[in-house]
């Protein structure tokens, strides 16, 4: 018969492992956090999803209900073949790779693809909670990994939907629940703005050109990156399909040549446009915003006027 001693030792062995396997488990969630929307919180059907990272890597959002809203067909055999990455079905390695430790789910995973990384060592990405038959009131969990393979980014990117996520693809963030509310507003695609694009050469004038979804104002505002005024350069109705172009000013004259100048675009209720207007400066930007863009623009002297049809130098 075992002792009391050796009991003990063996639960305090126990206890180690798990204690040990929670901080493991904490660190790597601390690699990508979730910013906005807060969790608990109720979403639009598409809905832009914040957070930060700490390390290297190409965030993945993953979306699934968690209350009966999808057919459930989705689970048979042809879609599992799907589903999943690679020739096994739990492994996104080679055949010669041990199989991956997966995530069994009830329902599969909707992979969302449009997240992007910010110099800020964030990520925002776009995410749609069900479609248009999705019960309103349904529940979602969503969880973010930090893919650092990009073999494996790129299998993920290919898919819609995966019915397992392997557990060491890469640091995942916790799987926070949301529940949708179909009278929300959606939120405005990440990108509307078409041109000028980050790192662009502009002269002193030029023409911003975006799209926007049939909701909302686009405001313009530009800045020198080495000051703190914001300028409102226009209020804009867009036209029918969402389209919108504004003039943009940089600078002054006296401007040196090569300054380096931020644009931002941000997409704003009727109501809150109302007490906005062209030319204002402005210490901050509109925070009751529906979408908010901005980009990174550098004077040049030569360039008289620039447009997205218009790409050549004009003197």
């Amino acid at each position: 018969m075992k002792t009391y001693s050796s009991v003990l030792l063996q639960i305090h062995f126990i206890f180690a492992i798990v204690a040990a396997f929670a901080v493991e488990n904490a660190s790597a969630q601390e690699r990508i956090k979730v910013v906005s929307p807060a969790a608990r919180s109720t979403v639009s059907r598409i809905e832009n999803v914040s957070g930060t990272i700490d390390g290297k890597g190409i965030p993945f959002i993953f979306v699934r209900p968690i209350e009966a809203s999808l057919p459930k067909k989705s689970a048979s055999k042809n879609a599992v073949q799907k589903n999943v990455i690679g020739s096994d079905r739990v492994a996104l390695t080679s055949a010669s790779s041990k199989a991956l430790t997966a995530l069994a789910v009830k329902n599969p995973w909707w992979v969302q693809k449009n997240c992007q990384l910010d110099p800020n060592g964030g990520f925002v990405g776009q995410v749609h909670f069900g479609n248009s038959l999705t019960p309103d009131k349904t529940k979602f969990e969503m969880l973010c990994v930090l893919v650092s393979n990009l073999n494996h980014a790129k299998k993920l990117r290919e898919m819609y939907s995966i019915d397992e996520v392997p557990w060491n693809i890469g640091p995942r963030s916790r799987t926070l629940i949301f529940k949708l509310d179909k009278n929300k507003v959606p939120s405005p695609t990440n990108s509307f703005v078409i041109y000028p694009t980050d790192a662009d050469l502009v002269g002193r004038r030029a023409t911003l050109v975006g799209v926007i979804p049939k909701y909302g104002l686009p405001v313009v505002f530009v800045k020198a990156v080495d000051e703190n005024t914001w300028w409102v350069q226009d209020i804009i109705k867009p036209d029918k399909k969402g389209g919108f172009k504004c003039d943009l000013y940089f600078g002054n004259e006296s401007t040196p040549n090569q300054s380096k100048f931020q644009i931002a675009v941000a997409i704003v209720e009727d109501q809150l446009a109302q007490n906005l207007r062209k030319g204002a400066a402005m210490a901050k930007l509109p925070r009751d915003h529906l979408g908010l863009q901005t980009v990174a623009v550098q004077l040049e002297r030569e360039i008289t006027f620039r447009n997205a049809s218009n790409q050549r130098i004009s003197k």
